[in-house]
């Protein structure tokens, strides 16, 4: 069946035939890559982690790990843009790395195959992609980062004085972490906890939980009015003389 461009993206098959040799993070990264580099016929482009982290539903923290190692491995080269105006760095697939050109591309015997490609004998195949003991490594992992960013939530929870649409909240609140630490919302919350527009009448003007995350009001800094000065005394300004 022909597909028409610009619906399909180009992968190296010297890529594909090393998916054993990248963890599930570094792949999603490297695809991402792929996707904004050969999607668009380009040798390399301007990539920042967020924009990597957006794209592919990790962390922050997880898509710079991945970002760093698959440079670090020399599948990715990473160049200082220094004439761009917020400079960052420019990233390109690297083909002819080393680390690619080590793995044999096409194992003709079982022994041959890497052992993290052999999956459990049990399997229809006798084989499958990907070591299963690995595989629920990553399952693990990921149930634990997403128990932790539950308990973030429900710290975030207990502080946050308007408690209406909580599964909502939640929500918009992993989607936040995806680019800011918990850290920042928490001390963004705090901020806004003291000022007046969320103090006075009652707390008529908080917003929802959900709107404070999706809109990342707690990256702002809340309007405080001045104090009004107190009114000077008109006999003192004529100088107490009648």
């Amino acid at each position: 069946m022909k597909i028409e461009t610009p619906n399909y993206t180009q992968i190296p098959n010297i890529l594909l035939d090393r998916l054993f040799d990248f963890t599930h993070t570094e792949w999603k990264a490297l695809s991402f890559v792929c996707r904004q580099t050969f999607g668009w016929h380009r040798k390399s482009h301007r990539i920042s982690i967020s924009f990597v982290s957006n794209g592919t539903g990790m962390s922050h923290e997880t898509a710079s790990n991945a970002m760093m190692t698959l440079s670090a491995k020399g599948v990715l080269t990473k160049e200082l843009l220094a004439n761009s105006p917020n400079q960052g760095y420019s990233y390109s697939v690297n083909l002819a790395c080393d680390s690619l050109s080590e793995i044999p591309t096409t194992p003709t015997m079982l022994s041959e195959i890497p052992t993290t490609a052999i999956g459990n004998s049990d399997s229809k195949c006798g084989f499958a992609v990907g070591n299963s003991d690995t595989n629920k490594e990553i399952e693990d992992k990921e149930k634990n980062t997403k128990k932790s960013l539950e308990c973030d939530f429900e710290s975030f929870w207990k502080l946050y004085p308007r408690k209406q649409s909580k599964k909502a909240a939640l929500a918009q609140y992993l989607k936040a972490r995806r680019s800011h630490e918990a850290a920042t919302i928490a001390d963004g919350l705090k901020r806004h906890l003291t000022c007046d527009g969320w103090r006075n009448e009652g707390g008529k003007y908080i917003p929802y939980a959900e709107r404070f995350l999706s809109k990342e009001l707690f990256l702002d800094v809340p309007y405080q009015p001045k104090p009004t000065p107190p009114a000077r005394d008109p006999w003192l300004h004529m100088g107490g003389n009648l």
